[in-house]
């Protein structure tokens, strides 16, 4: 079995949790909840390239009949988008970590809540592979 369908739950989990915590860090202004949530997007991205580099193997495991299906396809594509978005979104969380007002705290919001719905629907493409 591939590594990929073990690594795969980690950025789902980490993403959604943490952007879930920095909505309630922003409704009740607290800057602890927020950096809690800016370590868990961190980790979520950092998983999500991971996820992104066992892929591949995943792919080959299911063999050349089922290489070139259209829910594989879709799947592949929004993973090769979306890990990018999520890998900057990351990136902008690890370097604007003490940043949390103003504009700066805004854009880091919407990324969050961008990068949950996007991890979202990278999973849900990978499940119809298997569960239609």
């Amino acid at each position: 079995m591939p590594i990929h369908l073990f690594v795969v739950h980690f950025p789902v989990a980490f993403i959604v949790v943490g952007a879930i915590a920095d909505v309630a860090g922003a409704v009740f202004r607290s800057e602890g909840t927020r950096r809690w949530a800016g370590t868990l997007l961190i980790l979520g991205a950092v998983f999500a390239l991971a996820a992104f580099l066992t892929g591949q193997a995943a792919l080959s495991a299911l063999g050349p009949a089922r290489e070139g299906g259209p829910r594989i396809e879709a799947h592949t594509q929004w993973g090769a988008v979306g890990v990018w978005v999520l890998v900057v979104a990351g990136g902008l969380r690890a370097a604007w970590r003490q940043r949390l007002r103003g504009a700066t705290g805004w854009v880091m919001l919407a990324l969050a809540i961008l990068s949950a719905m996007l991890v979202v629907g990278i999973a849900t493409s990978g499940t119809a592979i298997l569960h239609g």
